[in-house]
């Protein structure tokens, strides 16, 4: 969509912005966002992890499953949280 920017909700970002309204719609929240998402004058930096994450993650409410969004022709990485499975 060109100009997606303009269209999407104030506060919102359009990188992703229908991955994430899908999740969003199948219980998933915002675990991790991706270091490109961030503007510029940003430094994120993470107490836990030396590297920034490339691609944005989320949870599903459940916990049962993560989610990283790619984007494009890629989709999403699906992961079963081995923690919660039977």
């Amino acid at each position: 969509i060109s100009d997606l920017q303009r269209c999407v909700p104030e506060g919102s970002q359009a990188t992703h912005y229908f991955e994430s309204a899908l999740l969003r719609k199948w219980g998933f929240v915002l675990d991790i966002e991706a270091a490109s998402h961030y503007p510029n004058q940003i430094n994120v930096v993470y107490s836990y992890r030396r590297s920034p994450f490339k691609y944005s993650q989320w949870v599903h409410r459940s916990g049962v499953a993560f989610i990283q969004v790619l984007g494009g022709s890629q989709g999403y990485l699906f992961l079963t949280n081995r923690l919660m499975a039977p």
